[in-house]
C-alpha cells in the first residue's frame, strides 16, 4: 500500500492513521509513504506521522528534494523507481 502526503500533518487526522496502520500490521501489509512538501519549510520537517506508520508496519519511507518533484516527470519516475515491484523471475524456456 502506498500513501501519499502533500499536506503537513494534521493532528485531528492521527487517531484515523493510526488505526490504519495498527490493521495493516494486524494483516502484514506493508505500507509506504511518500511524502511531498507543500512549501520550503515544510520539506525540512517531513511528516512524523508518515514516518511512524512506516514503522509500524515494516513499509518504506521517501521525502523526494524540494521543490517538488513534480515538474518533468520527476514524481513518475520517483514513484516507478522506488514503489513499483520488480518484474516476475522469467522462466528458463530450455527447461523441459
Amino acid at each position: 500500500m502506498l500513501v501519499v502526503q502533500v499536506s503537513p500533518d494534521q493532528t485531528s487526522q492521527y487517531n484515523s492513521l493510526m488505526n490504519c496502520a495498527f490493521t495493516s500490521q494486524s494483516l502484514n501489509c506493508p505500507v509506504s509513504t511518500l511524502y511531498l512538501p507543500p512549501t520550503k519549510s515544510h520539506a525540512t520537517k517531513g511528516s512524523n506521522m508518515l514516518k511512524q506508520i512506516t514503522n509500524i508496519t515494516g513499509g518504506s519511507t521517501m521525502k523526494p528534494p524540494y521543490p517538488p518533484a513534480q515538474t518533468n516527470g520527476g514524481l513518475t519516475q520517483i514513484l516507478l523507481s522506488v514503489y513499483l515491484p520488480p518484474p516476475p523471475p522469467q522462466a528458463n524456456s530450455e527447461q523441459t
